[in-house]
């Protein structure tokens, strides 16, 4: 369960932030998609860290 949550955390929190931040400077999907990108790669490597000190 942890690690689900540490995958899916950074790029839930990189939607909404994305898509608030376009709402707010009407750039959309700019924010949307590159907060989204952030929060994978955020994600990922998260992830790749925990399984190399396992």
């Amino acid at each position: 369960m942890a690690d689900a949550l540490m995958m899916i955390s950074p790029v839930v929190l990189g939607l909404f932030l994305g898509i608030a931040a376009d709402r707010r400077f009407g750039t959309a999907p700019l924010f949307t998609l590159g907060l989204l990108l952030l929060g994978f790669v955020t994600g990922f490597y998260s992830m790749y860290r925990r399984s190399k000190n396992e």
